[in-house]
């Protein structure tokens, strides 16, 4: 108010250059011509830079100035004195801010996990106790998931050491690098890209030599610093260790390299750790195949297209395939000739060997493929076969059954005929031997036609009939339109005990089907704000009590979250289990404000009207 009655003054309207207030050295000041500078009464606080405008603070707002920098220091002061308070609350609950803090670091570390399982189509594998490693179309995290090749493999169950051949770029490294990865991501919590089939084993140590260490400045090359790296594996390996080796030998002359690679094999076999190991040494793919205990294994190869596969055969040892892969990345054609030249016979021979044990291998699988789909087609035959069987029985037995009812009948006709000729034989005095004679012959018939009808009828043929049918499991009844839970299953009569509704009945199992529940949907985190469009009206009808008020519990949840104040619940009149049921859970729900009874319009007694909170 007083600076607005300086720029309202007429006196001071030369003087003032812009009826504007700034700050100088924390003073309110306004900035005034410097010819007139003589008509403002106050205290000069500064200049312009092309000095025409000086900033002076008024006599009359100096005691105001004054003042607002008196309030600014007890505002400071007071500042000062909250955070004090608010410090002595931080360090007296330190204990609990720390507890907070690691809960919370906690839960954002199983956040993180949940949603890269979820992001990248993780499971949860199973951890087993017995050092072993059981991967079921593993993927390496890295890799884009939609070019990945799965990988499948074990080791621990039948032998501790996979041995993996095969060619260059074939990825040895990288099956070695997923067992790794995955079995330390298990071990450390982590959903992993593979099947929940998959087992790890609880191992207290994975250790890898991958890749070149050569270094300079340590003047170590690549040989010497795997032997380095390999020398510390081996002085810390247990029996609960997975080792993972590359290209173990190698840096060196091949024939020693191939001797040092055999020596660190049969020191980790000795100690029964569980190891993967890469190699191109002829040698060592031989002392593999023909060693207990080591499984050889290889990177299959195209040679057709000269290109790897990435797939990973179990039990066949792999080529090099060096020179081949020289070929396809452009070298010579003369120099590749002349390298398969220099290459010994005894090399030629252990390659040729390989390649004759994969191409029987592969024709093994190949021929393995075929058996299993043949004997899944026979099982099918005999299925089908033992039911047509068992069918034709039935009709067989019932037609039998028939026959001897009708021969029963007659039986019975010539009994009463019998019995009057007795009579009358009686009456006409015959002799008591006639009669007996009568009646032993009636008796004999009798027996004769029993005896035959048990052995046609009720003695049938053992023909295994399939169960598919289990104690509580759900089954449609085509004679009553209706499902039923199956109580019990007798299987020497062919019928099951169950119970539709209120009824309980025995029923033939021609009669009932199997259901063909919907599988379950795999969880996912969702954002619970998100919406699931329903209608207004939910239908209950054929349900049992408990089905009706889950599914209605679960509907509530979604109609509320769509924005309904009022849904209806139709459940049918029937027995009226099942509308009482659904009254009696009404009573007691959070959701539900009020209900009432369905209008002539709305279903009547059959629909249930529902006002939600």
């Amino acid at each position: 108010r007083k600076f607005e009655e300086l720029f309202t003054n007429p006196s001071f309207a030369k003087a003032i250059q812009e009826k504007i207030i700034t700050t100088r050295d924390g003073r309110s000041v306004i900035p005034v011509k410097t010819d007139f500078k003589g008509l403002v009464k106050g205290i000069e606080h500064d200049r312009s830079s092309s000095g025409s405008t000086v900033f002076i603070e008024p006599i009359s707002i100096v005691s105001l100035n004054n003042k607002m920098r008196e309030l600014e220091v007890r505002e400071r002061e007071e500042i000062r004195k909250i955070l004090l308070r608010l410090t002595d609350q931080v360090r007296l609950n330190s204990s609990v801010i720390n507890e907070i803090g690691n809960a919370m670091m906690y839960l954002d570390i199983l956040n993180a996990k949940s949603q890269y399982g979820v992001e990248k189509k993780c499971n949860i594998p199973d951890i087993n106790n017995k050092e072993m490693v059981s991967l079921v179309n593993a993927r390496h995290p890295f890799i884009n998931s939609n070019v990945v090749v799965p990988l499948t493999f074990e080791i621990g169950r039948e032998y501790n050491t996979l041995l993996i051949t095969g060619p260059n770029t074939g990825g040895k490294t990288v099956a070695l690098k997923t067992a790794g990865l995955l079995t330390l991501m298990t071990l450390a919590g982590v959903p992993i890209p593979a099947d929940e089939k998959t087992s790890i084993g609880f191992f207290g140590g994975v250790y890898a030599d991958i890749g070149d260490e050569q270094s300079i400045e340590q003047s170590l090359s690549s040989f010497s610093a795997h032997l380095k790296n390999i020398q510390e594996i081996l002085n810390s390996v247990t029996k609960a260790s997975l080792v993972l080796l590359d290209e173990l030998g190698s840096g060196t002359d091949p024939m020693e390299g191939s001797a040092f690679a055999m020596a660190v094999i049969d020191y980790l076999k000795d100690k029964k750790c569980k190891s993967m190991i890469t190699t191109h040494y002829s040698e060592v793919k031989a002392y593999g195949y023909n060693e207990i205990d080591i499984e050889t294994a290889s990177m299959e190869f195209n040679v057709e297209t000269l290109s790897p596969t990435y797939k990973l055969l179990i039990g066949v040892p792999g080529e090099s395939n060096a020179l081949t892969i020289a070929r396809r990345l452009g070298v010579s054609e003369v120099i590749i000739e002349k390298a398969k030249s220099y290459i010994s016979d005894e090399d030629k021979k252990v390659e040729k060997m390989i390649s004759n044990i994969k191409d029987k291998s592969l024709e093994l699988e190949s021929k393995q493929i075929e058996v299993e789909a043949l004997k899944a087609q026979a099982q099918k035959d005999k299925e089908e076969y033992e039911e047509k069987l068992r069918v034709l029985e039935k009709e067989k037995n019932q037609i039998l059954k028939e026959a001897y009812e009708k021969a029963e009948a007659m039986m019975r006709d010539m009994q009463n005929k019998a019995a009057a000729l007795v009579s009358k034989i009686q009456k006409e005095d015959k002799t008591k031997e006639d009669m007996k004679e009568v009646q032993k012959k009636l008796n004999m018939l009798r027996t004769s036609l029993q005896e035959e009808k048990t052995e046609n009828v009720e003695v049938k043929p053992k023909v295994a009939r399939k169960i598919d049918y289990k104690v509580g499991e759900r089954v449609f009844v085509n004679s009553l339109n209706q499902y039923a839970v199956v109580n019990k299953i007798n299987l020497n009569k062919e019928t099951l005990n169950i119970q539709a509704g209120i009824l309980k009945l025995e029923v033939s199992m021609d009669d009932v089907k199997t259901v063909v529940e919907p599988k379950k949907k795999e969880y996912r985190p969702i954002n619970a704000h998100t919406k699931t469009k329903v209608k207004n009206e939910v239908d209950l009808r054929g349900k049992l009590v408990d089905e009706g008020i889950y599914e209605l519990e679960t509907y509530m949840d979604r109609a509320l979250m769509n924005g309904y104040t009022e849904i209806y619940v139709i459940h049918g009149k029937g027995t009226g289990a099942l509308r009482n049921g659904i009254m009696e859970f009404l009573k007691t729900s959070r959701y539900v404000k009020n209900f009432r009874a369905g209008g002539h319009n709305e279903g009547g007694i059959g629909c249930t009207v529902v006002t939600l909170k």
